[in-house]
Protein backbone atom coordinates (compact mmCIF):
# COMPACT_ATOMS: atom_id res chain seq x y z
CA UNK A 1 0.00 0.00 0.00
CA UNK A 2 1.47 3.36 -1.06
CA UNK A 3 0.33 6.55 0.61
CA UNK A 4 0.84 9.99 -0.79
CA UNK A 5 2.02 12.60 1.62
CA UNK A 6 -0.59 15.24 2.36
CA UNK A 7 0.94 18.67 1.88
CA UNK A 8 1.80 19.89 5.41
CA UNK A 9 1.11 23.50 4.51
CA UNK A 10 -2.62 22.78 4.28
CA UNK A 11 -2.62 22.31 8.05
CA UNK A 12 -0.63 25.38 8.99
CA UNK A 13 -2.78 27.68 11.11
CA UNK A 14 -4.92 24.81 12.40
CA UNK A 15 -4.74 23.27 15.87
CA UNK A 16 -1.49 21.63 16.89
CA UNK A 17 -1.19 17.91 16.01
CA UNK A 18 -2.32 15.46 18.68
CA UNK A 19 1.12 14.42 19.93
CA UNK A 20 1.75 12.77 23.29
CA UNK A 21 3.05 15.55 25.56
CA UNK A 22 5.22 14.89 28.58
CA UNK A 23 6.81 17.20 31.14
CA UNK A 24 9.99 18.58 29.65
CA UNK A 25 11.92 21.79 30.45
CA UNK A 26 12.97 22.08 26.81
CA UNK A 27 9.31 22.51 25.87
CA UNK A 28 9.36 26.14 27.02
CA UNK A 29 12.30 26.94 24.79
CA UNK A 30 10.82 28.41 21.62
CA UNK A 31 12.46 27.20 18.42
CA UNK A 32 11.95 29.69 15.60
CA UNK A 33 10.05 28.71 12.49
CA UNK A 34 12.22 28.19 9.42
CA UNK A 35 10.11 29.28 6.42
CA UNK A 36 12.58 27.79 3.93
CA UNK A 37 12.36 24.36 5.61
CA UNK A 38 8.55 24.52 5.48
CA UNK A 39 8.66 25.16 1.73
CA UNK A 40 11.08 22.24 1.25
CA UNK A 41 8.79 19.83 3.10
CA UNK A 42 5.82 21.04 1.06
CA UNK A 43 7.76 20.36 -2.15
CA UNK A 44 8.95 16.99 -0.82
CA UNK A 45 5.33 15.92 -0.36
CA UNK A 46 4.74 16.82 -4.00
CA UNK A 47 7.52 14.64 -5.41
CA UNK A 48 7.70 11.56 -3.15
CA UNK A 49 5.45 8.80 -1.82
CA UNK A 50 5.77 6.83 1.42
CA UNK A 51 5.03 3.13 1.78
CA UNK A 52 5.34 0.40 4.37
CA UNK A 53 6.86 -2.71 2.81
CA UNK A 54 4.43 -5.39 3.95
CA UNK A 55 4.43 -7.94 1.14
CA UNK A 56 7.23 -9.81 -0.59
CA UNK A 57 7.32 -7.55 -3.64
CA UNK A 58 7.56 -4.37 -1.57
CA UNK A 59 10.29 -5.83 0.64
CA UNK A 60 12.21 -6.86 -2.47
CA UNK A 61 12.21 -3.18 -3.48
CA UNK A 62 13.73 -2.29 -0.11
CA UNK A 63 16.38 -5.01 -0.39
CA UNK A 64 17.34 -3.84 -3.89
CA UNK A 65 17.93 -0.28 -2.65
CA UNK A 66 20.11 -1.65 0.13
CA UNK A 67 22.04 -3.80 -2.33
CA UNK A 68 22.79 -0.83 -4.56
CA UNK A 69 23.92 1.32 -1.62
CA UNK A 70 25.56 -1.14 0.79
CA UNK A 71 27.06 -3.55 -1.76
CA UNK A 72 27.58 -1.80 -5.08
CA UNK A 73 28.26 1.77 -4.02
CA UNK A 74 30.00 1.59 -0.64
CA UNK A 75 31.11 -2.04 -0.49
CA UNK A 76 29.92 -2.51 3.10
CA UNK A 77 28.60 -5.97 2.24
CA UNK A 78 30.05 -8.45 -0.31
CA UNK A 79 27.98 -8.20 -3.49
CA UNK A 80 28.77 -11.79 -4.52
CA UNK A 81 26.80 -13.11 -1.52
CA UNK A 82 23.55 -11.68 -2.91
CA UNK A 83 23.16 -13.25 -6.35
CA UNK A 84 19.62 -11.90 -6.68
CA UNK A 85 20.88 -8.34 -5.98
CA UNK A 86 18.86 -8.06 -2.76
CA UNK A 87 20.74 -7.30 0.47
CA UNK A 88 19.06 -9.29 3.27
CA UNK A 89 20.10 -10.27 6.80
CA UNK A 90 18.67 -12.19 9.74
CA UNK A 91 17.18 -9.08 11.37
CA UNK A 92 14.82 -8.34 8.45
CA UNK A 93 12.25 -10.92 9.51
CA UNK A 94 11.82 -9.06 12.83
CA UNK A 95 11.59 -5.62 11.24
CA UNK A 96 9.13 -3.22 9.65
CA UNK A 97 10.48 -1.54 6.52
CA UNK A 98 9.75 1.97 5.20
CA UNK A 99 10.26 2.90 1.56
CA UNK A 100 10.27 6.30 -0.17
CA UNK A 101 9.54 6.31 -3.90
CA UNK A 102 10.02 9.12 -6.40
CA UNK A 103 6.51 9.70 -7.68
CA UNK A 104 7.13 10.61 -11.32
CA UNK A 105 9.71 7.91 -12.18
CA UNK A 106 8.63 5.21 -9.72
CA UNK A 107 12.26 4.87 -8.66
CA UNK A 108 12.91 3.80 -5.06
CA UNK A 109 14.74 6.71 -3.44
CA UNK A 110 15.47 5.41 0.05
CA UNK A 111 14.56 2.97 2.78
CA UNK A 112 14.93 2.33 6.50
CA UNK A 113 13.87 -0.40 8.91
CA UNK A 114 12.74 -0.64 12.53
CA UNK A 115 14.09 -3.79 14.17
CA UNK A 116 11.84 -5.06 16.98
CA UNK A 117 13.35 -7.02 19.88
CA UNK A 118 12.18 -8.82 22.99
CA UNK A 119 13.81 -10.50 26.00
CA UNK A 120 15.01 -13.35 23.81
CA UNK A 121 16.51 -11.36 20.95
CA UNK A 122 19.16 -8.69 20.37
CA UNK A 123 19.36 -5.53 18.33
CA UNK A 124 21.93 -5.45 15.48
CA UNK A 125 24.03 -2.99 17.50
CA UNK A 126 24.13 -5.38 20.46
CA UNK A 127 25.53 -8.03 18.12
CA UNK A 128 27.97 -5.89 16.17
CA UNK A 129 29.19 -3.37 18.76
CA UNK A 130 28.06 -4.65 22.14
CA UNK A 131 31.49 -4.03 23.68
CA UNK A 132 31.24 -0.32 22.81
CA UNK A 133 27.86 0.33 24.46
CA UNK A 134 27.54 2.02 27.84
CA UNK A 135 26.50 -0.96 30.03
CA UNK A 136 24.96 1.22 32.76
CA UNK A 137 22.77 2.98 30.21
CA UNK A 138 21.69 -0.24 28.51
CA UNK A 139 20.76 -1.81 31.85
CA UNK A 140 17.91 0.70 32.16
CA UNK A 141 16.02 -1.21 29.46
CA UNK A 142 16.69 -4.75 30.64
CA UNK A 143 13.16 -5.23 32.00
CA UNK A 144 11.29 -3.29 29.28
CA UNK A 145 12.57 -4.66 26.02
CA UNK A 146 9.07 -4.43 24.54
CA UNK A 147 9.62 -0.64 24.35
CA UNK A 148 12.98 -0.97 22.55
CA UNK A 149 13.87 -1.03 18.86
CA UNK A 150 16.73 -0.18 16.55
CA UNK A 151 16.53 2.07 13.51
CA UNK A 152 18.95 0.69 10.94
CA UNK A 153 19.75 0.13 7.29
CA UNK A 154 18.88 3.72 6.41
CA UNK A 155 19.85 4.09 2.76
CA UNK A 156 19.36 6.86 0.20
CA UNK A 157 19.97 5.76 -3.37
CA UNK A 158 22.90 7.45 -5.06
CA UNK A 159 20.71 8.82 -7.84
CA UNK A 160 19.15 11.11 -5.24
CA UNK A 161 22.29 12.37 -3.55
CA UNK A 162 24.77 13.06 -6.32
CA UNK A 163 27.07 16.00 -5.77
CA UNK A 164 27.28 18.75 -8.34
CA UNK A 165 29.13 17.50 -11.42
CA UNK A 166 28.29 13.83 -10.72
CA UNK A 167 25.59 12.36 -12.90
CA UNK A 168 26.55 8.75 -13.60
CA UNK A 169 24.75 6.13 -11.50
CA UNK A 170 23.70 2.48 -11.89
CA UNK A 171 20.48 3.90 -13.47
CA UNK A 172 22.59 5.64 -16.11
CA UNK A 173 23.16 9.35 -16.48
CA UNK A 174 20.81 11.05 -14.03
CA UNK A 175 20.75 14.16 -16.18
CA UNK A 176 18.44 12.21 -18.51
CA UNK A 177 15.95 11.73 -15.68
CA UNK A 178 15.03 15.40 -15.90
CA UNK A 179 14.90 16.16 -12.20
CA UNK A 180 13.95 19.82 -11.90
CA UNK A 181 16.04 22.13 -9.74
CA UNK A 182 13.08 22.38 -7.41
CA UNK A 183 12.98 18.59 -7.07
CA UNK A 184 16.72 18.37 -6.46
CA UNK A 185 16.47 20.80 -3.56
CA UNK A 186 14.19 18.32 -1.75
CA UNK A 187 16.68 15.44 -2.05
CA UNK A 188 18.50 16.71 1.03
CA UNK A 189 15.38 15.86 3.06
CA UNK A 190 15.36 12.16 2.19
CA UNK A 191 17.49 11.10 5.16
CA UNK A 192 15.43 13.28 7.52
CA UNK A 193 12.08 11.95 6.24
CA UNK A 194 13.37 8.39 6.47
CA UNK A 195 14.25 9.06 10.12
CA UNK A 196 10.79 10.57 10.69
CA UNK A 197 9.26 7.49 9.06
CA UNK A 198 11.16 5.11 11.32
CA UNK A 199 10.34 7.23 14.36
CA UNK A 200 6.65 7.18 13.46
CA UNK A 201 6.60 3.40 12.99
CA UNK A 202 8.41 2.99 16.32
CA UNK A 203 5.96 5.29 18.13
CA UNK A 204 2.94 3.56 16.62
CA UNK A 205 4.25 0.31 18.13
CA UNK A 206 4.89 2.07 21.46
CA UNK A 207 8.59 1.32 21.06
CA UNK A 208 9.73 4.80 21.96
CA UNK A 209 13.23 3.80 23.13
CA UNK A 210 15.12 3.82 19.84
CA UNK A 211 18.76 3.03 19.20
CA UNK A 212 20.89 3.37 16.08
CA UNK A 213 24.45 3.00 14.87
CA UNK A 214 25.32 6.17 12.97
CA UNK A 215 28.15 7.59 10.93
CA UNK A 216 29.30 11.02 12.16
CA UNK A 217 27.46 12.95 9.44
CA UNK A 218 23.95 11.69 10.27
CA UNK A 219 23.59 13.18 13.80
CA UNK A 220 24.80 16.48 12.33
CA UNK A 221 22.17 16.37 9.57
CA UNK A 222 19.45 15.53 12.08
CA UNK A 223 20.57 18.31 14.43
CA UNK A 224 20.33 20.90 11.66
CA UNK A 225 16.73 19.80 11.17
CA UNK A 226 15.93 20.04 14.88
CA UNK A 227 16.33 16.36 15.83
CA UNK A 228 18.73 15.64 18.70
CA UNK A 229 20.14 12.21 19.56
CA UNK A 230 22.35 11.08 22.46
CA UNK A 231 25.61 9.19 22.08
CA UNK A 232 25.56 6.09 24.32
CA UNK A 233 28.93 4.51 23.73
CA UNK A 234 32.37 4.78 22.19
CA UNK A 235 33.18 5.32 18.55
CA UNK A 236 34.41 2.21 16.76
CA UNK A 237 35.35 1.03 13.30
CA UNK A 238 32.75 -1.13 11.61
CA UNK A 239 32.90 -0.51 7.87
CA UNK A 240 33.96 3.02 8.71
CA UNK A 241 33.74 5.17 11.82
CA UNK A 242 30.49 4.62 13.76
CA UNK A 243 28.98 5.29 17.17
CA UNK A 244 25.85 4.10 19.02
CA UNK A 245 23.07 6.63 19.65
CA UNK A 246 19.79 6.70 21.58
CA UNK A 247 16.62 8.75 21.37
CA UNK A 248 13.30 8.69 23.19
CA UNK A 249 10.83 9.30 20.37
CA UNK A 250 8.38 11.11 22.66
CA UNK A 251 11.08 13.59 23.70
CA UNK A 252 12.37 13.95 20.14
CA UNK A 253 8.89 14.97 18.97
CA UNK A 254 8.44 17.42 21.86
CA UNK A 255 11.69 19.18 21.03
CA UNK A 256 11.15 19.44 17.29
CA UNK A 257 10.72 22.86 15.73
CA UNK A 258 7.06 23.56 15.04
CA UNK A 259 7.22 23.00 11.27
CA UNK A 260 9.15 19.74 11.67
CA UNK A 261 6.68 18.47 14.28
CA UNK A 262 3.84 19.25 11.90
CA UNK A 263 5.57 17.28 9.15
CA UNK A 264 6.21 14.42 11.57
CA UNK A 265 2.52 14.26 12.40
CA UNK A 266 1.67 14.08 8.68
CA UNK A 267 4.18 11.24 8.22
CA UNK A 268 2.87 9.49 11.34
CA UNK A 269 -0.72 9.75 10.12
CA UNK A 270 0.28 8.17 6.81
CA UNK A 271 1.88 5.16 8.51
CA UNK A 272 -0.98 4.83 10.98
CA UNK A 273 -3.42 4.54 8.07
CA UNK A 274 -1.20 1.93 6.41
CA UNK A 275 -1.08 -0.17 9.58
CA UNK A 276 -4.83 0.21 10.08
CA UNK A 277 -5.44 -0.96 6.52
CA UNK A 278 -3.11 -3.92 6.98
CA UNK A 279 -4.72 -4.80 10.29
CA UNK A 280 -8.02 -5.16 8.47
CA UNK A 281 -6.45 -7.30 5.74
CA UNK A 282 -3.99 -9.40 7.75
CA UNK A 283 -5.90 -12.63 7.11
CA UNK A 284 -5.60 -12.06 3.35
CA UNK A 285 -1.84 -11.55 3.61
CA UNK A 286 -1.48 -14.67 5.75
CA UNK A 287 -3.37 -16.75 3.20
CA UNK A 288 -1.25 -15.44 0.31
CA UNK A 289 2.01 -16.07 2.15
CA UNK A 290 0.91 -19.56 3.17
CA UNK A 291 0.12 -20.41 -0.43
CA UNK A 292 3.52 -19.11 -1.62
CA UNK A 293 5.29 -21.04 1.13
CA UNK A 294 3.52 -24.28 0.18
CA UNK A 295 4.38 -23.86 -3.51
CA UNK A 296 8.03 -23.04 -2.72
CA UNK A 297 8.34 -26.03 -0.37
CA UNK A 298 6.89 -28.43 -2.94
CA UNK A 299 9.26 -27.05 -5.58
CA UNK A 300 12.21 -27.48 -3.20
CA UNK A 301 11.26 -31.11 -2.45
CA UNK A 302 11.05 -31.70 -6.19
CA UNK A 303 14.64 -30.50 -6.61
CA UNK A 304 13.98 -26.79 -7.01
CA UNK A 305 15.79 -23.76 -5.61
CA UNK A 306 16.61 -23.79 -1.91
CA UNK A 307 16.80 -19.98 -2.05
CA UNK A 308 13.10 -19.72 -2.95
CA UNK A 309 12.27 -21.99 -0.03
CA UNK A 310 14.44 -19.92 2.29
CA UNK A 311 12.70 -16.72 1.14
CA UNK A 312 9.31 -18.25 1.87
CA UNK A 313 10.47 -19.13 5.39
CA UNK A 314 11.64 -15.54 5.93
CA UNK A 315 8.23 -14.31 4.74
CA UNK A 316 6.51 -16.59 7.22
CA UNK A 317 8.70 -15.28 10.06
CA UNK A 318 8.01 -11.70 8.97
CA UNK A 319 4.31 -12.48 8.93
CA UNK A 320 4.52 -13.51 12.59
CA UNK A 321 6.30 -10.25 13.41
CA UNK A 322 3.65 -8.26 11.55
CA UNK A 323 0.85 -10.10 13.32
CA UNK A 324 2.40 -9.19 16.66
CA UNK A 325 2.70 -5.56 15.62
CA UNK A 326 -0.92 -5.43 14.54
CA UNK A 327 -2.28 -7.12 17.65
CA UNK A 328 -4.55 -4.98 19.88
CA UNK A 329 -1.96 -4.62 22.67
CA UNK A 330 0.36 -2.68 20.32
CA UNK A 331 -2.35 -0.42 18.99
CA UNK A 332 -1.54 3.28 19.44
CA UNK A 333 -3.67 4.98 22.05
Amino acid sequence: MINRLVCPSCRIGQDKPNIIVRSNPMRNKKVPINPEMSVLFRDFARYFDLSLALNEEQRAGVHRVRYRVYCEEFGYEPAEVFSDRQEIDDFDQHSLHCLITHRETGMPAGCVRVVNVDHNSKMPMEVHCGDHLDPAFMEKFADRRETVCEISRLAVDGAFRRRRGESETRFGDTSTLHFSLREKRTFSLLAVVLFLSAAAVAELQKRNNCFAIMEPFLPAILKRSGIFVTKVGDEFNYRGRRAPYYKDIYQVVERMPDELRLCYQVVRDQYASMLDFQRENLSVLQAENQQKSTVAHRAYLAGGSSKDWQKSRVSTAFEATLAAVLSPKTNPA
